[in-house]
């Protein structure tokens, strides 16, 4: 189990920025940015919606060295999202340059890779489809397939995924959910297979 730091989400909007503040403190524990700020880095949209391709570009730009996963080609998940308004023009365009210079990896994040990573003690923030394991779970828009909720992988067994759950529902560290309504949530329609490996600091 890796020991991420617990940062519960205040509000609808936040998990994403939440997730990614643990996982700051588990590589240095004096990193302390606010929530806020974080989102004024990940150019969330103006509903307060983060991508997974702006959450990248904010651990980028904190300093950490991180990997960018889909479950299909990078061009074309970037265009869905950017149709879905979920990432600005801004943030494409960094993230491609980004990209270019070999600044941020991309890669295909495949089911059997989850333990290997986990091992290395490289915690996996994910996009994941919420109603899959809560059942107040709610799409914040209409524009999207799925309830949307970021969650960091710490661990994983035989039987269970172990991740940090920002909240609103009921959050919790450690939470054991089953790997196969693990899966079913990470691979549901919208969510892109969408996922940040945090391989530690240095850009």
């Amino acid at each position: 189990m890796i020991e991420v730091p617990f940062v519960e989400n205040p509000d609808m909007y936040s998990c994403g920025e939440a997730s990614a503040l643990g996982v700051m403190r588990y590589f240095d524990t004096r990193l302390n940015p606010s929530l806020e700020d974080l989102k004024k880095l990940s150019s969330s949209t103006a509903t307060g919606i983060t991508s997974t391709v702006g959450l990248a570009l904010t651990m980028h730009a904190c300093g950490l060295k991180v990997e960018h996963c889909f479950d299909e080609s990078p061009e074309d998940t970037i265009y869905r999202q950017s149709n879905l308004k979920l990432i600005s023009d801004d943030s494409q365009e960094r993230f491609n340059e980004l990209d270019s210079l070999g600044n941020i990896r991309r890669s295909v994040l495949y089911d059997t890779d989850f333990e290997r990573i986990i091992d290395e003690g490289k915690p996996i923030i994910c996009l994941v489809d919420f109603s899959k394991f809560h059942h107040k779970a709610i799409r914040y828009s209409r524009k999207l397939p799925f309830a949307g909720h970021f969650v960091t992988v710490v661990g994983v067994d035989s039987s269970n995924f172990y991740i940090n759950q920002p909240g609103l529902y009921e959050p919790r560290d450690a939470q054991p959910i089953g790997r196969s309504t693990f899966f079913e949530s990470f691979r549901s329609p919208g969510t892109f297979g969408g996922a940040i490996i945090i391989h530690g600091w240095g850009v």
